[in-house]
C-alpha cells in the first residue's frame, strides 16, 4: 500500500469512491475540502491506495485555537472501502497514524479528532492508541429516513401531531421554496441571528453559510429551503445532497411566528423534495440518545424530527490520537470551562 496527497486531477475518482462506500458522507467529499480552501483554512487530501485501488481516503481539516496552537480533524471520517480484510484494515491505519503525525508536526497540532460514520457493530473497529473524546464535534445519534418508498407510505407513517402540524402551515399560507442565492443566504442569516439571540445557541460565523452556499450550491450539493408568509421569510433549512443522502444540515425559524409550523412542513417538502432528486435516505443529522432524559435541550427538537419516522442510529463517536498530554489536558479543561460559563448565561 501507499499514501499520497490527492492532487486536483483526482477530485472525480475520489467522489466516486466516497460515494461507493456504506458510510461516505458529504463532510468527506472533494467539495467540502474547497468550501474550507474558501474560509481561509489549511486541509489536506489523503489518499491509500493498493494495485491502483483505493483502499481509503481521509480529508483533514485544521482548527486553530487561541494562542496559536491547532489541532487537526477528520469529519466523518477516514472512509474505508467497504470489505477490507483485517490485516489491511490494519496496515491503513499504520499507514494513516503516520501520516496525520506528521501533519501535526508540520502544523503545530496537539491532536487529531475523527468521527467515522461507523456503528458498534461495523466492520471496522478503531485501534486503542485512539481515545474516545469526551465531546463530539458532529451529532453522534441521527435518524435516516429511507426514501425508497412512496410518498403516501411517508404520510401513512407520519405521526398524528406531525401530519396534523403540516396541514396548519398549509392552511396558514405557509409557501416553500429553493434558493442559493446570496439574498437568500442573508435571510437565512438573519433569523439565525434571532434564534441566537434569544437561546444562546451558537452558529457557525456568518461567512461560512454565504461559503458554503456559493461553493456546495454550485455543485447541487446545497440548497436553503425558505418558508415564507407573504413576503415575511419566518423559517430556513440548509438542506445538503451527497452520496445519495439529503441532510438536514442547519435550521432556524421566526421566535413569534410558532403557530406556524413552519419547520415541520420545511422538514416535510424538503424529504418529498429529496426523494424527487433521486435521494435513497434522508438523514435528520442530529438527535438526543434514546436514553436521553426528558429534559435534555434536543428533546424538543428530536419530537418532531421522530414525528416523521426514520431509524435511528448511533454512531461511535469522535475519538482522539494524542501528540501532547498536557496540551490536550489543558484544551479539555478549557472547553469545559468555556462551557460552563455559557450555560451560566443561557440560564441568567
Amino acid at each position: 500500500m501507499n499514501i499520497a496527497e490527492a492532487i486536483h486531477l483526482e477530485e472525480g475518482r475520489w467522489d466516486s469512491f466516497v460515494a461507493s462506500t456504506s458510510h461516505g458522507s458529504f463532510l468527506q467529499t472533494w467539495a467540502w475540502g474547497e468550501m474550507h480552501r474558501e474560509l481561509g483554512g489549511l486541509y489536506w487530501r489523503v489518499i491509500i491506495e493498493h494495485g491502483g485501488k483505493i483502499m481509503a481516503v481521509a480529508l483533514v481539516l485544521r482548527r486553530g485555537i487561541k494562542l496559536g496552537y491547532s489541532w487537526l480533524y477528520v469529519p466523518h471520517g477516514p472512509v474505508f472501502a467497504d470489505g477490507l480484510s483485517k490485516e489491511d484494515q490494519a496496515h491503513v491505519w499504520g499507514l494513516l497514524e503516520e501520516k496525520f503525525a506528521s501533519l501535526a508536526k508540520e502544523t503545530g497540532a496537539f491532536f487529531i479528532r475523527i468521527d467515522p460514520l461507523w456503528t458498534a457493530s461495523s466492520e471496522y473497529k478503531i485501534p486503542d492508541v485512539w481515545r474516545k473524546s469526551s465531546r463530539e464535534v458532529q451529532p453522534k445519534d441521527t435518524l435516516l429516513l429511507d426514501l425508497n418508498q412512496s410518498v403516501e407510505t411517508f404520510q401513512t407513517n407520519l405521526h398524528p401531531k406531525t401530519r396534523y402540524n403540516i396541514k396548519v402551515a398549509q392552511k396558514k399560507g405557509v409557501v416553500i421554496s429553493y434558493s442559493t442565492t446570496p439574498e437568500d443566504v442573508e435571510k437565512f442569516l438573519k433569523i439565525s441571528r434571532e434564534v441566537s439571540a434569544r437561546t444562546g445557541f451558537a452558529y457557525h460565523p456568518d461567512d461560512y453559510y454565504r461559503v458554503m452556499i456559493d461553493v456546495l450550491g454550485k455543485k447541487n450539493m446545497a440548497e436553503i429551503a425558505i418558508a415564507s408568509v407573504g413576503d415575511d421569510v419566518i423559517a430556513a433549512h440548509i438542506i445538503l445532497y451527497a452520496n445519495g443522502m439529503a441532510t438536514y444540515g442547519h435550521g432556524a425559524s421566526d421566535p413569534g411566528k410558532r403557530s406556524f409550523m413552519a419547520p415541520t412542513l420545511l422538514y416535510w417538502d424538503t424529504i418529498v423534495r429529496a426523494k424527487e432528486k433521486g435521494m435513497k435516505r434522508y438523514d435528520f443529522f442530529g438527535v438526543a440518545a434514546e436514553d436521553a432524559s426528558p429534559d435534555h435541550p434536543w428533546a424538543g427538537i428530536t419530537r418532531m424530527k421522530a414525528g416523521f419516522g426514520g431509524t435511528r442510529i448511533s454512531y461511535v463517536g469522535a475519538h482522539d490520537l494524542v501528540f501532547n498530554d498536557g496540551l490536550y489536558a489543558g484544551f479539555g479543561l478549557m472547553r469545559d470551562a468555556f462551557s460552563r460559563v455559557r450555560n451560566s448565561i443561557k440560564s441568567i
